[in-house]
């Protein structure tokens, strides 16, 4: 007849004395640290995936992250290129707008380093996929 492991532990456990008195629990102190260390850990999965924990991409170079400044300084001067006519039919801009906008930008947002290709061109590029995404949505009976 086999054995089953269970049983055989239990008749162990038989002839050991247990003091009972180790085995109770005689009060629980609160504790904010399960709390706290789940709420910390939210909040970092949050910001990785936002993008604000860490600004690598996936071939582990360095994001730029725009400042609210250069970003109005951005549209001022996209809308400054647009009225001007640079920008052709299709949509895209005229060759030499971005690098136009560049120099402008350097005047207007001195030491920021910000440079037509790839900073303004991927600004433009993530700026219109939010738009899409909002006309989007605004466009939706029922909603807004």
């Amino acid at each position: 007849m086999t054995l089953d492991p269970g049983e055989v532990e239990y008749d162990r456990m038989e002839n050991v004395d247990i003091n009972e008195e180790e085995d109770i629990i005689g009060s629980i102190a609160s504790s904010d640290q399960w709390t706290n260390w789940r709420d910390e850990l939210a909040k970092q999965m949050f910001a990785m995936e936002a993008g604000g924990s860490s600004n690598d991409n996936r071939w582990g170079e360095s994001r730029r992250t725009w400042s609210r400044g250069e970003e109005e300084a951005l549209l001022v001067l996209l809308d400054e290129a647009v009225a001007s006519g640079q920008r052709c039919d299709m949509g895209a801009f005229k060759p030499g707008t971005l690098n136009m906008i560049e120099r402008q930008l350097a005047e207007m947002c001195p030491n920021s380093g910000l440079q037509a290709t790839p900073h303004i061109e991927s600004k433009l590029k993530k700026w219109k996929k939010e738009y899409g995404i909002i006309y989007d949505m605004l466009n939706k009976s029922g909603f807004g």
